[in-house]
């Protein structure tokens, strides 16, 4: 029998989670462009912003999925916290790139 994805709690934590990549990812590209460097060595041997985003986009779409088909949609709710405090240290690099 197939695994169903919760509806409410999770759906809400996964788009969180998609809207979090998002933001690392629009904050990465415009960091790069301010002259700073990817930190994560798989990411950073991407080379093109483009390429960088979609394989970015594509990780957490698995982690979404994979989560959900384990009955593990609950740990979005701490991989979120951990998003949220890589999207306020890109946010911190960008103000010091710029200033």
């Amino acid at each position: 029998m197939m695994t169903q994805l919760r509806v409410g709690f999770t759906s809400k934590a996964a788009l969180l989670f998609i809207a979090l990549n998002l933001a690392d990812i629009a904050l990465t590209v415009f960091a790069l462009s301010l002259g700073s460097r990817e930190l994560n060595y798989v990411y950073s041997s991407l080379g093109s912003p483009a390429l960088l985003g979609t394989v970015k986009m594509l990780t957490a779409g698995v982690v979404v999925l994979g989560l959900g088909l384990l009955n593990r949609s609950r740990l979005l709710s701490w991989v979120n916290i951990g998003m949220v405090l890589i999207v306020i240290w890109n946010v911190l690099a960008v103000l010091s790139w710029s200033v």
